[in-house]
């Protein structure tokens, strides 16, 4: 690639704008500081904990496959002193880094005639669905062995014993950072279905069955080789039902979504997409059917949360690919125009930050100092008070990562009961009993994120003679039991 071509500016171009997009996010600390905390402890013990010490509430058996990521969390932690949560949130950004690099080199670099101008849009809709990516959680470094994984399943009609050892490696790895790794026996088995469907049809055989259901029985293999067994796949049909139940955003179906701009996204990227897909197979192509990436798609339909499996793979598979056409030059540079201005809207009506827009114009929102509860973390720390603290889910697992104190509940929300979560909700809508709850535990301090779901429980607390406010910050409010 010459430089200072239209290729190359337009590439570096692409290849910023996502990268500067996800280094300006903040640090969420909710799922990140939990398995830190886990994998501090499990350092510490040298053994991988089962039963939780944080809370103060009665939990069940901890099954985690993320415990080899939560191990590499804490050593980096423990090794980068009071800055730890910021190069945890670093090497998040850098897994991203070699996320889109490997994306370039793989899949966009090859398509010739790449900055066609009606792959513009489809470029920022790869972008904007990929900010579903960024939550510093375990899930996030697992996009780098699926795209390994994916690329092996898509891109091979007969795996050789080479690539079905290389599965089995990049499962066996998978599995130790994350539950996802289930979906390479997912994508193997829907392109040996996909492939049957297509053979009957046309008459065609175009896959080597033999090859791919060897694959199956490697990686199913691989998927046990973890602390836990086979009871990884129980703990992630547990996760899955309870998640839902319990109506967490993320396991929700786009059609329940709180969020309307990923919803929103989702449903025309679906609709360009079926619409490319019928026109293929009218076509007899039945290239996209038979690709995993069909039943991803697919997928996301059932929770929103499995929708980042897909986003980044609709720019390789649906781009034009036609002869290249220098006149197209005037056209493609307004479309570059019209794309920027708008990725530029979207970032400032900043998804991440539901629902108080207008309140997360503050730019002290977006500061580290902000962005976790440190300072109130000081102000409990130096009281000596080691009474429970009663809490919300975004900042338990900071709490449980930096204190002694025992927490009330944190972002691993099934190894909690339903009446956790029911006296949970009692308090945060005040209701009839929130007080009596606040008792029960005995808490000596109430610790919360600012929002819609807290403010009404920080007002009944600022008027309470219990109570006493000891920090009230733009993000954090903090108050200790009289």
């Amino acid at each position: 690639m010459k430089l200072f071509t239209r290729d190359f500016l337009y590439t570096a171009f692409f290849f910023l704008l996502p990268l500067l997009y996800f280094l300006s996010l903040p640090v969420s600390t909710s799922d990140l500081a939990i398995w830190t905390a886990l994998g501090v402890q499990g350092i510490k013990t040298g053994s991988i904990p089962i039963y939780d010490t944080f809370s103060i509430l009665p939990t069940s058996k901890m099954i985690y496959p993320s415990w080899g990521i939560s191990w590499l969390y804490g050593l980096i932690y423990l090794n980068t002193g009071k800055w730890g949560i910021s190069f945890l949130s670093l090497f998040h950004k850098s897994v991203l880094l070699l996320y889109l690099f490997l994306i370039y080199r793989w899949y966009l670099l090859k398509i010739p005639n790449r900055w066609h101008p009606k792959n513009l849009v489809l470029i920022l809709i790869f972008f904007l669905g990929s900010s579903f990516l960024y939550v510093d959680r375990p899930a996030l470094v697992a996009i780098i062995p699926f795209l390994f994984a994916f690329t092996l399943v898509e891109q091979n009609a007969q795996l050789s014993e080479k690539n079905i050892i290389k599965l089995f490696v990049i499962t066996s790895l998978w599995i130790n950072i994350h539950a996802s790794a289930l979906l390479v026996i997912l994508m193997l088995a829907w392109k040996i279905f996909s492939s049957a469907i297509v053979e009957k049809w046309t008459g065609k055989k175009s896959l080597d069955y033999k090859s791919f259901s060897l694959a199956v029985v490697a990686t199913s293999a691989a998927l046990v080789i973890n602390p836990f067994g086979g009871h990884i796949f129980s703990y992630t049909l547990q996760t899955a039902t309870i998640s839902n139940k319990r109506k967490f955003d993320e396991w929700l179906s786009p059609f329940h979504f709180n969020d309307i701009f990923h919803s929103s996204l989702y449903f025309l990227w679906l609709s360009f997409f079926l619409f490319i897909l019928f026109k293929e197979i009218k076509n007899r192509n039945y290239r996209l059917f038979i690709s995993p990436y069909f039943f991803l798609s697919m997928m996301g339909l059932l929770a929103i949360r499995d929708i980042i499996w897909t986003f980044f793979l609709i720019v390789p598979m649906l781009m034009v690919d036609g002869p290249q056409n220098e006149s197209n030059g005037k056209s493609s540079f307004f479309n570059l125009i019209f794309v920027t201005l708008l990725f530029g809207l979207c970032v400032c009506v900043n998804p991440f930050y539901r629902p108080d827009f207008i309140s997360n114009l503050n730019p002290a929102r977006y500061s580290l100092k902000e962005m976790v509860p440190e300072e109130e973390i000081q102000i409990i720390f130096k009281s000596g008070n080691q009474k429970p603290i009663m809490n919300d889910l975004p900042t338990g697992g900071y709490a449980a990562l930096r204190l002694q104190n025992k927490i009330f509940i944190d972002a691993r929300n099934i190894i909690f009961s339903e009446d956790a979560f029911r006296e949970l909700h009692t308090v945060f809508v005040v209701g009839g009993d929130w007080k009596k709850i606040l008792n029960k535990y005995q808490f000596g301090f109430v610790l919360l994120v600012k929002s819609n779901e807290t403010k009404r429980l920080i007002s009944e607390i600022e008027k309470s003679i219990e109570w006493k406010v000891v920090s009230s910050r733009v993000n954090y409010f903090l108050a200790q039991k009289i």
